[in-house]
Order: C-alpha cells, then sequence, then structure tokens
C-alpha cells in the first residue's frame, strides 16, 4: 500500500534533478582550471585525478547500496547523508590550501555525490507506471541540458566572483535539492517493507 501523497514522488525527484544540475553545472566543469590556475596543476596530475574520479565514485556507489540497504528508516536518508557529506566536502574544499588534502576531498565529494543516481533512478522507476516511463525517461534527459546550459551563468560568477564564491552558491542549490528530499524518507519505504507491501497485494488479489 503506497503512502498518500506518492505521486509526488516522481515530481519530488525531478526538481531535485534540475537544480542539481544547475549546480553541477556552474562548477564541475571549472574544477580543472581551479587545479591548474590556483594549484598548479599539470596535465599529468589533472589526467591521473581524472582517472582516480570513476574508481572512488565505483567504491562509494556499492557502499551506499548497502548501507541503504541495511538502513532501519529505508535508503533516502542514506542518500541524503552521503549527499549532505559530500556538501561539506565541497564546502572543505574552498578553504584548503593543501593540494593533497584537496584532491582527497575532491575525490570524496565527488564520489558520494554521484552514489545516489542508481538509487534515485530506482526510486522513479518504482513510482512510475510502465506506461508512463519512456515520458519520464525523455523529462529527466533534459536535466543534462540543463547542465550544459549553467556552465556558461558558471563561468561569468567564476570571472565576476572568484572560484570559491561560485562553489558556495553551487552548495547553496545542492542543500536545496537536498530538501526536496525530505519528503521522501515517509514516502520512499524500506526495501523489506515494500517486499512486504507487494506480497500482501498481490494475496489479497489472488
Amino acid at each position: 500500500m503506497r503512502q498518500p501523497g506518492a505521486a509526488a514522488v516522481p515530481y519530488l525527484l525531478l526538481a531535485a534533478e534540475l537544480i542539481t544540475s544547475v549546480g553541477a553545472g556552474m562548477t564541475v566543469k571549472f574544477f580543472g582550471l581551479w587545479f591548474k590556475n590556483v594549484f598548479k596543476f599539470t596535465p599529468a596530475g589533472l589526467s591521473l585525478l581524472s582517472c582516480a574520479t570513476p574508481v572512488a565514485m565505483a567504491v562509494a556507489v556499492e557502499v551506499l547500496k548497502r548501507v541503504a540497504r541495511r538502513c532501519p528508516c529505508g535508503p533516502v536518508p542514506a542518500v541524503l547523508g552521503f549527499w549532505l557529506t559530500s556538501i561539506a566536502c565541497l564546502l572543505l574544499m574552498v578553504h584548503v590550501k593543501d593540494w593533497r588534502l584537496l584532491v582527497v576531498l575532491h575525490l570524496l565529494r565527488t564520489a558520494l555525490a554521484n552514489a545516489k543516481e542508481p538509487i534515485a533512478r530506482a526510486i522513479l522507476a518504482d513510482f512510475i507506471p510502465s506506461s508512463r516511463r519512456g515520458r519520464w525517461n525523455a523529462v529527466h534527459s533534459l536535466t543534462g541540458m540543463t547542465w550544459t546550459g549553467s556552465a556558461f551563468l558558471g563561468g561569468i560568477l567564476c570571472d565576476r566572483y572568484g572560484y570559491g564564491k561560485t562553489f558556495v552558491i553551487t552548495a547553496g542549490l545542492y542543500l536545496l535539492s537536498a530538501l526536496l528530499w525530505l519528503p521522501l524518507i515517509k514516502l520512499v519505504p524500506r526495501e523489506k517493507d515494500a517486499a512486504e507491501g507487494n506480497a500482501s497485494a498481490k494475496a489479497k488479489g489472488a
């Protein structure tokens, strides 16, 4: 049995994703320039960082899956924990002077921020009727355009206010996105509860 308000879940996820895409577009494309101009990273150093990032993300995805499975309140609190920690890492990056600590924070931030994607897609699929999934997937793909378009705004902000202030603005947008996940704590059940609910529904229909 779905919670009252469950129909709002796809809309909350879409709104959160759009806001996240705007913030990410303003920032992610400028990390390389920031590392090069402020911390004097070499092209080789940036390449190594780029190679390490997918590995960190893959590890974070697996860790989040296990944490979400064991979380007594369902997957959403686990997602929010990772997401809010990634925001904290982004804010710490603005104040760091040591490049080694910066690399650690950057890898953590990127891994934790992107770890939620498989769970977000699974939640979206659970709350959208199969007949409408194609339409929702098409709408969801528009977030990629938002990510690309907001890079223009990010460039203007970086030129006018510097990298640090632009990253803080991005962190604010990420926090706004996190707020949209809060109602999902009650609306998205635990994996066990969902399985029991489905079994109960099938039993009633038999």
